[in-house]
């Protein structure tokens, strides 16, 4: 998806000369709980693993006509609420410094990602601070990244697995 998308941009580049967007070509990484679609959106839920997003989340459509490359899809501790990121699904994501050392919750996929400089960009307005206080990176928080929540990066709405007839 990454390089087909990567491609697309490059041949639009050189037929127009002109960029689609102001985040051309730009790598961003997305959180797992962010719709995509196509994939698994189940913010660590074992009772969710089969949960396919059927359209993609507001903010990816407007990184995307951005001119933004989704390539990478992070972790994150069941629920996004744990100070460490560590699931049933994806188990623990670690510190890329000191892997003896958590990388934070509920953004500790992102976190670590950034801190092995495989990130330049998250789809994330929401970051936690522990994840970036444990792994020592530079970051900058955008007001155009603040759409996060009210775009539709959410939890599924299913709540089958909690309450019974």
């Amino acid at each position: 998806m990454a390089i087909a998308r990567a491609k697309e941009l490059d041949e639009i580049l050189a037929k127009t000369g002109k960029t689609v967007g102001p985040l051309h070509g730009v790598p961003i990484s997305v959180k797992e709980h962010v719709n995509m679609k196509g994939y698994p959106c189940n913010c660590s839920f074992v009772a969710w693993i089969d949960n396919i997003a059927e359209d993609d989340a507001p903010l990816l459509k407007l990184l995307y006509a951005a001119g933004g490359v989704f390539y990478v899809r992070t972790t994150q501790p069941q629920t996004l609420m744990h100070a460490a990121t560590s699931s049933a699904i994806f188990g623990d994501t670690t510190n890329p410094y000191n892997t003896n050392l958590t990388c934070g919750g509920s953004s500790g996929g992102e976190g670590a990602i950034a801190g092995m400089k495989a990130s330049v960009l998250s789809d994330l307005g929401d970051i936690d601070s522990r994840s970036w206080e444990l792994v020592p990176i530079l970051a900058a928080r955008s007001v155009f990244l603040q759409l996060t929540v009210a775009s539709g990066a959410s939890v599924p709405q299913r709540n089958d697995f909690l309450y019974k007839d």
